[in-house]
């Protein structure tokens, strides 16, 4: 018996082909050069068919070794072939970089994308809360505001695809701050402190400047002290974020002087012995007043516009503004003209019966405008009383008064003027008888009166023939 070769069906399998991220599912491309009436079946063992495993080209997904098994019905002769379906899966590489904050300082950052892999990649960020203000095609594109930003890489030899993703916060938080409330410098309050504050903690550095005040305490501090009018502004700046504040306030000043004028001069006289100073202001508002003076006299009113005084001397007005604490002064000179005249009412005389009218010695080494008057109770005043030298024609005390008109001043003086004018003593005697025995008598006179008498005997019928004295 001879034996006859049965050819078996030709059968391939195909090229071997690549699951990639791109081509997740692949046919296979199986073939045959026989014909007739062929089956076919696609075996695995480590991969996967989809579907149309008995059809040349069935759909695989999984990397493995496929086998077509290809029979031929009409002699049953099967014959088979395999192909390898391989994988280029690798996913690139991708870090979307470290967390960053936004700050003040750092408005706009880069992102820090990195990737390992090689090849034909093409680069992608993406946020849907955030911002990308650079090229989000590249590693590192800036951005300027907080939220989740995506990078993925995709190698585009395979279509795959790997993403990272990085959160960027933001610390943009400005530092509260709070300069305080105006003030006022005053004459009382030459030097006040600011009144800056925040509730803002943390980092802090504090700085106060001014173009037109002056601070003359730290100003690195909250509440430096300042001496002038001006605007002032506090800044705060949050070291941790580079974020600054500021604000301003304004300090005032009210230091006005009040007006103060302590008036004229004036004089105390014999007749002003008190006088009423003059003191006056043009300021209104809550003044105080006092007078002081080192060589003077206040009788009343020192603490007055008008005190009353009695002394010569300088005096001083001090007016106070207790608004502001501020004071100013004026003086005044107060002269005194109280020297009283000089005045001499002479010397005592005499009334005789021979000086029956005799002038006063009145006298004054004073000058200026003067006034003169001789008074007397008991004499008798017949020339003008209003000279230094009056007649007078009666014993009495005589008093002169020269009064200093330009100040009323006036000074006293008296004389006393005496009389003697008594008759003396005179008896004639007895009368007596010529007789032609007694041709010439002795005449018998006497007196009881004593001194620097004179005798005179005289006739006007008879005959005296003796020494008549």
């Amino acid at each position: 018996m001879s034996v006859v070769e049965v050819p078996l069906p030709d059968s391939n399998a195909g090229a071997s082909v690549t699951l990639t991220c791109q081509d997740t599912e692949l046919t296979l491309n199986g073939s045959t050069t026989s014909t007739g009436n062929l089956s076919y079946e696609w075996t695995t063992t480590d991969g996967n068919i989809l579907f149309d495993e008995t059809t040349l080209s069935p759909t695989v997904d999984q990397v493995g070794t496929y086998t077509l098994t290809i029979t031929d019905e009409d002699n049953s002769c099967v014959n088979s072939a395999t192909v390898e379906v391989l994988a280029d899966s690798d996913l690139p590489d991708v870090n979307a970089g470290s967390i960053q904050t936004i700050t003040c300082l750092d408005s706009e950052l880069s992102l820090n994308g990195t990737t390992t892999s090689t090849g034909n990649l093409t680069i992608e960020w993406v946020t849907t809360d955030g911002n990308i203000t650079g090229d989000p095609s590249t590693l590192n594109p800036t951005v300027d505001q907080a939220g989740i930003y995506t990078l993925t890489i995709t190698n585009e030899d395979n279509g795959c695809s790997s993403s990272s993703s990085v959160e960027i916060s933001i610390d943009a938080d400005l530092p509260d701050v709070d300069a305080g409330t105006d003030q006022t410098i005053t004459c009382q309050e030459t030097e006040l402190n600011l009144n800056g504050s925040t509730t803002t903690t943390g980092n802090l550095t504090i700085e106060w400047t001014t173009t037109d005040g002056n601070i003359t305490g730290d100003s690195s501090t909250l509440n430096p002290t300042v001496d002038q009018a001006g605007a002032y502004t506090l800044t705060i700046t949050n070291e941790d974020n580079a974020c600054t504040s500021t604000a301003s306030v304004e300090i005032f000043e009210d230091a006005d002087l009040p007006d103060v004028d302590a008036g004229q001069s004036q004089t105390i006289t014999c007749v002003a012995t008190e006088l009423i100073l003059d003191g006056s202001t043009n300021t209104t508002g809550n003044l105080t007043f006092e007078w002081t003076t080192t060589d003077g006299s206040i009788v009343a009113g020192g603490t007055t516009l008008n005190p009353t005084v009695n002394a010569a001397g300088t005096y001083t007005l001090l007016v106070t503004n207790e608004d502001n604490g501020c004071s100013n002064s004026a003086s005044v000179i107060i002269d005194a003209n109280g020297d009283f005249p000089d005045v001499d009412a002479g010397q005592t005389a005499t009334i005789t019966c021979q000086d029956t009218e005799i002038s006063l010695d009145g006298s004054t080494t004073s000058t200026g405008n003067l006034t003169i008057e001789w008074t007397t109770t008991d004499g008798n005043i017949t020339g003008d009383a209003s000279t230094l030298n009056p007649t007078v024609n009666a014993p009495g005390t005589y008093t002169l008064t020269i009064t200093d008109e330009d100040n009323g001043c006036e000074s006293n003086a008296q004389v006393v003027i005496s009389g003697d004018a008594d008759l003396p003593d005179v008896d004639a005697g007895q009368a007596q008888i010529l007789t032609c025995q007694d041709t010439e008598l002795t005449l018998a006179g006497s007196t009881t009166s004593t001194g620097n008498l004179e005798y005179e005997w005289t006739t006007t019928d008879g005959n005296i023939t003796g020494d008549p004295s």
